[in-house]
């Protein structure tokens, strides 16, 4: 999952353009209130229309597309943008995560929602988990070659 590796590596990026380590962990505030708002508005949606299938869909496409524009920043970004674009990837997440899980407990007996949801999360950790080794490794191996440049 992409939240790892932004949360992981966007303070380094941040570092590196000069900003203490207060100030980079201060642009997560954005990502923080967009999980919050996303999460809310994705609550108040499913209960006002009862469906969350195309509400997915569209909280998977914000996050992607917060994603794509935080790999997209360059040391010549205004330092505002990665606020924004945190906050839309934080929006998409907050509401992926609402919709992913009312789909899973959704399909599934009520006796066997709690065994559901833990291995849904367990699922989710464990992607997550590769992910972040998998992405830390590029990051590792393109910062020692640029660096050696």
């Amino acid at each position: 999952m992409s939240f790892y590796n932004i949360t992981f590596h966007t303070p380094v990026y941040l570092q590196l353009l000069g900003n203490l380590p207060t100030k980079a962990g201060v642009h997560f505030v954005a990502s923080s209130a967009g999980t919050a708002f996303g999460a809310l508005g994705a609550g108040v949606a499913m209960r006002a229309k009862g469906n969350y299938w195309y509400l997915n869909k569209a909280h998977h496409l914000l996050s992607v597309l917060g994603s794509s524009l935080m790999v997209a920043l360059q040391f010549s970004t205004p330092p505002e943008k990665p606020f924004l674009y945190l906050a839309i990837f934080g929006l998409g997440l907050g509401g992926m995560f609402v919709t992913t899980l009312m789909a899973l407990v959704s399909t599934v007996d009520h006796d066997h929602q709690a065994v559901a949801t833990s291995a849904g999360y367990a699922y989710r950790s464990t992607g997550s988990a590769i992910g972040l080794a998998v992405a830390s490794a590029a990051f590792q191996n393109s910062l020692r070659v640029r660096l050696l440049e």
